[in-house]
Formats: structure tokens, sequence, C-alpha cells
């Protein structure tokens, strides 16, 4: 089930003792994470309270599941981010000899490999919450409806101009709420959303695409300028700036193929990790470009990225970006 209505439904697990939590959007997977294990009410967490992550083996496993509570009627244990599927682990013994006791809640922040008999049996006998990332619609609820449970009235407009600079990361998201918050910005228009979000990176690339393929280019470039003489700053606005145009190329060829932009986007998300969101964004972009085109500025960005790492400097730098947005 997905994570709203896992969090809906928390009443009706209090006598599962078997849970899996699993997708790609950290925010909804510490929150459901949070809730679950609240909802057991666990007396001395400190004591019947056990996280367990990375390089952990069987014997640790084992012992923490098997472990009695302490002064309590019962003890979680949560395995996040371990491999249960690996030989060494044998864990269909342990959920064989899982007490009731025992609330074992298992984190899987990649997409598990079904055909394994371990997740079969996870499917059956697990309850399950699905956290992954929100379309664009439910995003933009989501902004509007947190933002006024925290006093921050946000009108559709500027919901999406904030998800457009987060690139849809909720976390992000909650803290430029938070912010706006603080400063005190009961009903932000889309001025005061980029004087708050402003200052950095991230933003500035957010900026600097837009205006660059708005034909703003004095206003790009004036970006660019701001941070010029910063290596390290240089070197992390290249690597993000690729990051626009990788997917794009992506999204370009498979769409020249016949694939509707919407299936473009989605097919790009699961191929290359990305968010749903700044997927469909590369797929709108790529529409401008040719897929030379596209393969040629990433040739321009590696270049540039070469430039700076040898020379520590690039000269006329204009023309280069025009040059990689196809604008010469």
């Amino acid at each position: 089930m997905q994570a709203d209505e896992f969090l809906r439904r928390m009443e009706e697990f209090k006598d599962r003792n078997l849970f899996v939590i699993q997708g790609d959007e950290p925010y909804l997977m510490e929150q459901a994470e949070k809730a679950l294990i609240d909802s057991f009410g666990l007396s001395f967490p400190e004591m019947n309270l056990t996280v367990l992550q990375d390089k952990a083996g069987y014997s640790d496993i084992w012992n923490t599941c098997m472990q009695a509570p302490c002064f309590a009627s019962s003890r979680a244990t949560v395995i996040d981010g371990i491999d249960v599927s690996s030989k060494d682990l044998d864990f269909s013994r342990i959920l064989d000899e899982l007490p009731k006791e025992t609330k074992l809640v298992i984190v899987m922040r990649s997409k598990p490999d079904l055909r394994k008999s371990v997740y079969k049996r996870l499917k059956e006998e697990a309850v399950t919450c699905e956290c992954n990332s929100l379309n664009e619609g439910m995003l933009v609820k989501w902004i509007k409806v947190t933002g006024k449970r925290k006093g921050v009235m946000l009108s559709d407009s500027a919901s999406r101009l904030l998800l457009e600079i987060t690139g849809g990361d909720m976390n992000t998201i909650l803290n430029e709420i938070e912010k706006m918050k603080f400063l005190m910005i009961r009903s932000p228009s889309e001025k005061e959303i980029r004087e708050t979000v402003s200052g950095t990176l991230e933003y500035d690339i957010f900026e600097f695409h837009n205006c660059m393929m708005d034909g703003e280019y004095d206003k790009a470039f004036s970006i660019y300028e701001s941070f010029r003489k910063n290596r390290d700053q240089v070197l992390g606005f290249i690597g993000l700036l690729t990051g626009k145009f990788t997917p794009m190329y992506l999204a370009k060829g498979l769409m020249m193929k016949g694939m509707p932009e919407r299936g473009a986007a989605d097919m790009v998300s699961e191929t290359m990790g990305i968010k749903p969101y700044p997927a469909l964004l590369a797929a709108r972009d790529a529409k401008r470009f040719t897929l030379r085109e596209i393969k040629n500025s990433i040739r321009e960005l590696e270049e540039m990225d070469r430039r700076v790492k040898t020379f520590n400097k690039i000269n006329d730098y204009k023309s280069l970006f025009l040059r990689i947005y196809n604008r010469v």
C-alpha cells in the first residue's frame, strides 16, 4: 500500500510484527518509519529498539530479533539497507523463528529482486508500505497542504515554482517552507520564493538553465560571473549542468523512437534513478534540441570540466555557453 494509506491504517497493524518500508522518496520513508515505531508504543526504547545498518551480519540480526523485551511487552528491530536475500543471512530461518514480541521493520532503499524467495515471502507475510516519488500533481497538492499546516499559504503557481527550483525533493521543499515560516512570509509571491530559496548552487543552476533556454543570456552570464573565480563552485556548477543535459539525451532518444513525453520521462526516471519531476522537465527541454545537439552539449561540458581542472580557468565562457545551448 502507498504511504498515505499506510499512515491512515496504522491502528489496524498493532498485532502484526513484520513490516517492509520500501521506495525512492527518503522523506516519505522517514515519515513512515517514524510513525510506525511510534505506533509500537515501546517502553524504554533505549533498551527495546535496535537499528541495524550496512555491515550487520547474521548473528547481529539473529541476536537482536530473538532478544527478549526488557521490562516491556515488545521490542523492535529495524534492518535498514541490508540485502536480506543474501545467502549469508539465512533470513528465512530468522522469519521462521521470529518471536511475536519482536516487531521487525525492514527498510529497503533500492528495488528488490522479487524473483528471490525471501522477497516473495515478505510480499505475502509483511505489511508493506510503498514510499515512491510523487507525481507533479500530487507534489503540488502536498506543498500546498504542508504549507497551510505551517501557516504558509502557497498558490498553485508559487507551489509549482518551488517544485521546479527544488527538483521535487520533499525534504528540501519542507526546509524552504520552514524558512518562509521563520521569515513570517505568510502568502509568498513568486518573487519572494525566488529570493528565499536563492543562495544555493542548485538555485543558480535552475536560474541559469531557464535563462539560457529563454534567451536571457545577460542574466544567465551574470549568475555565472558571481562565482566564476571560485574553482570548486565552477566545477560543481558544471557537474549540475551536465546533470541537466544527460537525462535530456536519453529522453530525446526515446521520444525519437515514438515514445510520448510522459513515457520517456518515466523511463528516464527509472533508468537514471532520478525523481519523476526533473525527468519530466528534461523530456520537455529535450524537445528544443536535436539528439546530436544534446550530445555536443555534453561534450562541451566535459571539455569545460577538463579545462577548469587543468588550467583553472575558462576563456570566453559566454561563447562556450552559447554553443552548449545551441545558440550560435
